[in-house]
């Protein structure tokens, strides 16, 4: 009876391996944090093994596989004892594998997938003895890992895991299942895709921009402002492509006399440049606190206009009024 009992011991430790290993990847590392911040032991000992994911996958492993061994051998022993078969050790394998497929492997990693922080933090005690245990195995595990690298120029190096790629298709198979809406779907993709658009593609262009000349006089520019829906206007000198600065019509109108002019409210403007991406030019005018910027070409020459609504709606769509 004390080899039933040892068996059903490492198919049970066979199956604990595995959920550990499964619930390493998917324990909630924002929670974990936040229990760490606690003072939650069992998170401080979590917290402390993922520090070394190398040397936490390979006590997993190790552990594993020493109580796969196990339980294998002990299965063929009771088979060529109890069966008289010429081959007891195949006659385990085909027994012994798909039992030990289901029990030990698809049932505790499809449970601990999605109870992994409930199991890890339960498991940690456990996880840091056998850590302790396996120390001296996970040592050599580790120098051994190192030996590609005297070889291989590139071995050192660490490939990007989370790529936008897959963040993209997480996104879309999170909306496929309604974890977020459709228009949470958009928003995330017209982010991402901010990177790969210069700002010349969504810029107004200059000869469509509504622009003031700073010769204009107090009544001009009311008859302007009935006309017109924006509240900034680029001011030109001379040239129509001789952009000298912003105007804010509300500013203007608010304390308007016949002796005031243009030049008194004229407000300097961010220049960006027609091949600048739209996340760079985002976060430029973020940290200038501008509102509207020219577009230049190469040459410096203005060529469009941009402001914060042009930028703001490739990311949330279509804004009626602003």
């Amino acid at each position: 009876m004390i080899e039933y009992y040892l068996l059903i011991l490492f198919i049970l430790s066979s199956a604990y391996f595995s959920g550990i290993e499964i619930a390493v990847y998917c324990v909630n590392h924002v929670r974990l944090q936040y229990n760490v911040d606690r003072g939650n032991r069992s998170a401080k000992i979590i917290k402390k093994l993922l520090n070394d994911p190398q040397a936490l996958i390979c006590t997993i492993l190790i552990g594993n596989n020493i109580v796969n061994y196990l339980a294998s051998a002990i299965f063929t022993n009771i088979i060529s004892e109890k069966v008289s078969y010429a081959n007891p050790g195949l006659a385990a394998t085909l027994i012994l594998a798909p039992i030990m497929l289901i029990f030990a492997e698809v049932m505790p990693k499809d449970i601990c997938q999605r109870n992994a922080d409930k199991f890890l933090y339960s498991a940690s005690p456990g996880i840091r003895f056998f850590s302790q245990i396996f120390f001296p195995l996970v040592y050599i595990l580790k120098l051994v890992n190192k030996i590609p690298q005297l070889f291989l120029k590139n071995a050192g190096k660490r490939t990007a895991i989370f790529t936008p790629y897959r963040l993209g298709f997480f996104i879309r198979e999170g909306a496929k299942e309604g974890v977020i809406s459709g228009y949470q779907d958009m928003m995330t993709r017209n982010i991402m895709r901010l990177g790969s658009i210069p700002i010349r593609k969504i810029m107004i262009p200059l000869n469509s921009a509504t622009v003031v000349s700073s010769e204009v006089n107090a009544e001009q520019m009311k008859v302007l402002a009935k006309n017109v829906r924006f509240s900034r206007i680029p001011v030109f000198k001379g040239q129509k492509s001789n952009i000298i600065g912003v105007i804010n019509l509300f500013d203007f109108l608010s304390v308007c006399t016949e002796d005031l002019k243009i030049s008194d409210f004229l407000k300097e403007t961010e220049h960006i440049t027609a091949n600048t991406l739209i996340d760079d030019a985002l976060v430029r005018m973020q940290k200038m606190k501008q509102r509207m910027a020219i577009v230049i070409d190469k040459n410096n020459i203005p060529i469009g206009i941009v402001t914060i609504k042009d930028l703001v709606e490739e990311i949330v769509g279509e804004l009626m009024e602003w």
